[in-house]
């Protein structure tokens, strides 16, 4: 099937399994341990319905609505993808060129190429968050944080601390992991914070 004649996303997620070699498609579709998560994720989505309208006057329909203070043409944005090139050659770049021409945004991964400032060069004027990790050395921290600033290369990092000595699995036994010992390093935000840069 042409990818000009899917209608839906069935039909989509069929031809990208055509597409793409055993490994890719694992790892794209998978989800991590025994995918429990990934199960109710998708019960959840099966939940929601359309709700038919029959009479309706249709000629002026609005899907687009505002994310951090930005107008998006729909609801959605682009999920962060690690190795996101192992999909198409373009990488983040592609993905950032497609989002900004149908007016969405792309979170971008911090495990992916081309690198920022190669993203923000594929769409200018496109919509970008960055998805970081914080973890490792904190000079590498900082130069990624400040590449994320330069030049307006995204409009918000996300900032996600990632201390694999903090799972829960891995904790000593009897210590109760909380927002006040969940990482070391305090000068960044817990999870799923964004720093905004004003835009």
């Amino acid at each position: 099937m042409p990818l000009e004649e899917v209608t839906t996303l069935q039909e989509l997620v069929q031809l990208a399994r055509r597409r793409l070699a055993q490994g890719a498609w694992d790892y794209l579709q998978g989800g991590t341990e025994t995918e429990t998560g990934l199960a109710r994720n998708r019960l959840a989505i099966e939940r929601l319905a359309l709700r038919p309208r029959v009479c309706v006057d249709v000629r002026r329909v609005e899907p687009a609505t505002e994310l951090l203070g930005r107008r998006i043409r729909l609801p959605v944005f682009l999920a962060p993808i690690g190795s996101i090139e192992t999909f198409h050659p373009s990488g983040g770049a592609g993905a950032a060129e497609a989002a900004a021409r149908f007016g969405v945004p792309l979170m971008l991964s911090s495990v992916c190429a081309p690198g920022l400032e190669a993203v923000a060069d594929a769409a200018p004027e496109g919509f970008r968050i960055f998805q970081l990790y914080v973890r490792g050395d904190e000079e590498w921290i900082d130069q990624i944080v400040a590449r994320g600033h330069d030049r307006e290369t995204v409009h918000r990092i996300e900032h996600l601390l990632y201390i694999a000595e903090y799972k829960r699995r891995q904790a000593a036994p009897g210590v109760k992991i909380t927002r006040k010992n969940f990482g070391r390093d305090r000068r960044y935000p817990i999870t799923n914070r964004f720093r905004d840069r004003g835009k």
